[in-house]
């Protein structure tokens, strides 16, 4: 691994999770990530959520979810393509609720930081129930972007 600062990650990876649905917001945040990982390994994650649970899911056609997840990894990799970096972020297109497939990948990956954006439209709530449900149980730092 290239020889980098230690920053809020302490030297290890760094999880982003990338909001498509807001692009001005996740573009902003994975700038963000790519200057604190200095040359770290980072890791920018997009989660389909709903696409799993069995009473959704069975009125979508597999088909159309894997084109989702296509489309999604290329929106992903063109906003890694926008970041100035030493080696090219890893990216993950995960199914599942968010809370939990954030911190199954930070787990895997041992981050020393999950980075997210707080993008509530409702004025009256501070965090969001799966920003809420990060902070709460992840084991390394947690970065939250307004």
């Amino acid at each position: 691994m290239t020889e980098h600062k230690r920053g809020l990650s302490d030297g290890k990876p760094i999880l982003a999770l990338i909001d498509l649905a807001h692009p001005e917001a996740a573009r902003h945040l994975a700038k963000l990530a790519a200057a604190e990982s200095a040359g770290g390994e980072l890791h920018l994650a997009y989660v389909m959520a709903y696409t799993h649970q069995g009473y959704v899911s069975s009125l979508i056609p597999g088909e159309l979810v894997t084109q989702f997840a296509e489309k999604a990894h290329r929106d992903l990799e063109t906003l890694a393509a926008e970041l100035v970096l030493a080696q090219p972020p890893s990216l993950h297109v995960l199914r599942g609720t968010v809370g939990d497939q954030a911190l199954l990948l930070a787990r895997k990956i041992d981050a020393g930081l999950i980075l997210l954006n707080a993008k509530r439209n409702d004025a009256d709530h501070g965090l969001g129930p799966h920003a809420a449900q990060i902070m709460r149980y992840a084991n390394c730092t947690v970065a939250v972007v307004r």
